[in-house]
C-alpha cells in the first residue's frame, strides 16, 4: 500500500508542476542601444573664459581712470609710530585690603587691574595691551587671595597672628592682651610646623585636587615661628614658610590645621592623614595676616 501511494503522489506532482520550457518562454530579452554623445571642445570654452576675464580687467582699469585714481601710493592719514618693546621686571608692594586678590578679575577691584591701568595712563603699554595683557607678554611671579597684602611681589611667605590663638582657654579681651607665649608652646608650634617640610601631596590643602594629581606635590624648605613681638599692647608671632611653589589656600590651611593641633582640637595623626589618599576637611586661617615676603 505504501509503494502504490508514493507512485500516485509522484505522478500528481508531475501533472501540476510547470515545465522548464514554459518557464523560459515567459522571459523576453531586450537590447538597449547606447546614445551617442557629441564631443565637446574644451578649448573653445577656455578661450571664451580668458577673453571674458581680460574684458573685465580692462573695464576695471577704465573705471579707475575715470574716477581720477592714479598708480601713486596712498599715504596714511595718521603717521605710523613704531613702538620698541622691552622686557622689564617690576618689584612692587601693596595693601590687599578692599581688593579681591592679585590676579585680574573683571567686575571686581584687583591689584593687577589698577597696575595695568597705571601703566596705560603712563603710556608704558598700549590700549590693546591693556585690554588684552597677553599681547604684552604680561606674567606674574605669583598671586595672592582676597585681602592678602604683599611686601615684595616677586617665594617666601610670612603670616602674622596674635599668640593667644594658640591657647583655647583665652576668651576675654583682657586675657588676650595679658597672654604671653611660653617657650614650650613655641617648641610645640615648631614641632607641628616641621611636619610640612619636604615633598608632600597637598591635595587636601587646596581646591579641586586629588591625591594622584602630580601638581599636588609641593616642596617645603622650611616652616618656623620666626619671631615674637609686641604691638598695641598685644603679643604677636610671625610664621615664616619657604617653598618652591604654593597653591590656592595652601598656606592658610597649613596654618589652620597647625593651630587646631596646638589648641588640642585634633591630634598630629590628622595632619599625617591629610597627606594621604583620604579626604580631610581642614580649617582655613584668615587671609589678613598672610604677606608675600620675598
Amino acid at each position: 500500500m505504501s509503494l502504490k501511494f508514493i507512485r500516485v503522489f509522484v505522478s500528481s506532482l508531475r501533472q501540476h508542476l510547470p515545465r522548464q520550457n514554459n518557464l523560459l518562454s515567459g522571459f523576453q530579452i531586450r537590447t538597449i542601444t547606447a546614445m551617442e554623445v557629441a564631443p565637446v571642445d574644451k578649448k573653445d570654452n577656455l578661450v571664451q573664459d580668458k577673453n571674458r576675464t581680460r574684458y573685465k580687467r580692462r573695464r576695471q582699469w577704465d573705471d579707475r581712470k575715470e574716477n581720477g585714481e592714479s598708480q601713486e601710493k596712498k599715504t596714511c592719514d595718521k603717521p605710523f609710530e613704531r613702538i620698541k618693546r622691552k622686557k622689564m621686571a617690576m618689584l612692587l608692594g601693596y595693601c590687599g585690603v578692599d581688593y579681591y586678590g592679585m590676579q585680574r578679575n573683571p567686575g571686581v577691584p584687583t591689584i593687577e587691574e589698577d597696575l595695568l591701568k597705571a601703566l596705560y595712563e603712563a603710556k608704558y603699554i598700549t590700549e590693546d595691551d591693556f585690554n588684552n595683557q597677553q599681547n604684552a607678554q604680561f606674567q606674574r611671579s605669583s598671586r595672592t587671595d582676597k585681602g592678602v597684602s604683599a611686601a615684595r611681589q616677586v617665594v617666601t611667605y610670612s603670616y602674622t597672628l596674635p599668640t593667644y590663638v594658640f591657647e583655647s582657654n583665652v576668651a576675654s579681651e583682657d586675657e588676650r592682651k595679658a597672654y604671653r607665649i611660653t617657650s614650650q608652646k613655641i617648641d610645640q608650634v615648631n614641632e607641628v610646623l616641621g611636619y610640612y617640610k619636604g615633598t608632600k601631596s597637598y591635595h587636601n590643602f587646596t581646591e579641586k585636587k586629588h591625591f594622584q594629581d602630580p601638581s599636588s606635590l609641593r616642596y617645603m624648605m622650611s616652616f618656623v615661628l620666626e619671631r615674637v613681638f609686641m604691638e598695641s599692647e598685644m603679643e604677636f608671632a610671625e610664621l615664616l614658610v619657604k617653598g618652591q611653589s604654593f597653591m590656592l589656600h595652601q598656606i592658610r590651611k597649613m596654618i589652620g590645621l597647625m593651630i587646631a593641633v596646638v589648641r588640642g582640637h585634633t591630634d598630629i595623626s590628622t595632619l599625617e592623614k591629610s597627606f594621604g589618599k583620604e579626604k580631610v576637611m581642614i580649617p582655613t586661617a584668615p587671609g589678613l595676616g598672610l604677606v608675600l615676603d620675598k
